[in-house]
């Protein structure tokens, strides 16, 4: 007898997770918020320590970091540490503690100079969706008292720069009040609401003057910030009909994106409740590799690559998710978004640039970083992903190989990994975009080598060193 299943809802009851339980905002894994909820909805609200250089054409931020750690207490607050590279011999060291009560978002920053900083200063940066609040206003107070009250026009403005003024409360709010963003900060700042239309952008820009200027070496910056989001839900009543006289397509179950922010509780309840057919993870050669380990790809430095897999960052808790994905017979791609600096064509560009190439003369240390932290991966933890790629490399994002160069990398890396006995095959295309991809794949796939080299298996037998187990699609229950 076949079963179909055209659609099931997994709605958590209050045992199973309480509203308690859920977190008001989103922090990926450099604590930087990336959206805030309330009354169960749920705002792309993103904040995060910022930092522009010379002219504003660029900056760095949180999401620049590198060797990040995060410590959690049993009281829910998570610290993350870091260093960020402003530029070529320009550091700046951070620790964020980012807390929840009573529907209020807390972060306490702290900063420290490693070096001189030639930049225009260091801001605690707010986005909010212009969609939400246009036509509302912008109102900020310092002691009690008003100090500028402004329109967020629906209409694109003659000066980006909506208000500027120094005061310790800010509250953005939609018209009739259908949204309230409260900012609140321990003492008074310079604080900018900007409308960036001319620029093609669809926030507004909030940023708060943590330091003007130049930052000498040793300056330490402290601040605490509350964010707090407030508004009318949508509780009207939604019908859902399902004919179940109808089946269309088999479903063998979901697919999790586990790259991102995979602390979060989500990352587990998902595991646990869902029954997930295929997973991805990240491979953070950022943090295996930061710096080169020395300059013989051909004998890896292992004391200093073990010492990169720490409590509490992000390789060990990636590490820890393919060895419960690996565990539970999940299949599993592992892709990489991020390089180290040191590997691309042009390096100290912004984390997030599209387009970056791999330099040509680092591809044996690129092959050398890839094969020993699957290898660790194996001997350490006992997991072998099924198969690997560059994410989106046909976008460059955040590594782009054209068609040929992407079936060069699968020759390349297929052949070092098969030389190191790792049965981790190449994802043919991980590419991005409605139309056309198939002609990114067709060099490879024309290709006998690479062909070969990338084609999933319906059955797989782990590595030496690895959990044994055979991939089964098809299934329709996760109890099978």
């Amino acid at each position: 007898m076949r079963i179909w299943m055209l659609l099931t809802l997994l709605i958590p009851s209050s045992s199973a997770l309480s509203q308690a339980d859920v977190p008001i905002a989103e922090v990926n894994r450099f604590g930087k918020i990336t959206s805030v909820s309330y009354g169960g909805e749920e705002l792309a609200l993103r904040a995060g320590v910022r930092i522009p250089l010379r002219g504003w054409a660029q900056s760095r931020s949180v999401g620049d970091a590198e060797r990040v750690s995060v410590a959690e207490e049993p009281t829910g607050r998570r610290t993350y540490s870091g260093r960020i590279r402003v530029q070529d011999g320009q550091q700046l060291a951070f620790r964020q503690t980012i807390w929840e009560d009573e529907q209020t978002v807390h972060v306490a920053i702290w900063c420290r100079a490693e070096s001189d900083l030639d930049v225009e200063g260091i801001f605690y940066w707010i986005d909010v969706p212009m969609a939400a609040l246009v036509g509302g206003r912008a109102r900020l107070s310092r002691d009690g008292q008003s100090a500028a009250d402004v329109l967020l026009p629906r209409e694109r403005p003659d000066s980006r720069h909506l208000l500027m003024q120094t005061g310790e409360s800010l509250e953005l709010m939609a018209p009739a009040d259908a949204l309230r963003v409260h900012v609140r900060t321990d003492r008074p700042y310079p604080v900018v609401v900007q409308d960036p239309r001319e620029f093609g952008g669809g926030e507004y820009d909030v940023y708060l003057s943590l330091h003007r200027g130049p930052v000498p070496r040793g300056t330490v910056i402290e601040a605490e910030i509350q964010l707090q989001v407030s508004g009318t839900s949508d509780t009207s009543p939604v019908l859902l009909t399902v004919d179940a006289g109808r089946p269309r397509y088999q479903l063998d179950g979901f697919g999790g994106n586990y790259c991102f922010a995979i602390e979060s509780p989500v990352t587990q309840y998902t595991l646990d409740q869902l029954h997930v057919a295929w997973a991805r993870t990240e491979m953070t050669l950022i943090e295996w590799e930061p710096d080169n380990d020395n300059d013989a790809p051909g004998e890896s430095d292992w004391t200093r690559f073990e010492a990169q897999d720490r409590p509490g960052s992000d390789l060990r808790r990636e590490f820890e998710l393919a060895a419960q994905l690996q565990q539970r017979g999940i299949p599993y791609c592992i892709s990489i978004w991020h390089l180290p600096e040191w590997m691309y064509a042009q390096p100290a560009r912004p984390r997030g640039t599209l387009g970056r190439r791999i330099a040509d003369d680092k591809w044996p240390e690129v092959l050398e970083s890839i094969g020993s932290y699957l290898l660790y991966a194996r001997r350490q933890y006992g997991v072998q992903p099924d198969l690997f790629s560059f994410n989106e490399a046909n976008l460059g994002v955040y590594v782009l190989l054209s068609a040929e160069e992407h079936r060069d990398a699968i020759l390349r890396i297929g052949r070092h990994l098969e030389q190191l006995g790792l049965g981790t095959k190449m994802l043919l295309a991980d590419a991005t975009g409605p139309r056309g991809t198939h002609v990114y794949a067709s060099p490879a796939a024309s290709d006998p080598e690479a062909r070969c080299g990338c084609v999933g298996r319906s059955g797989f037998t782990a590595g030496e060193g690895a959990a044994p187990r055979t991939i089964r699609p098809g299934r329709t229950s996760p109890t099978e």
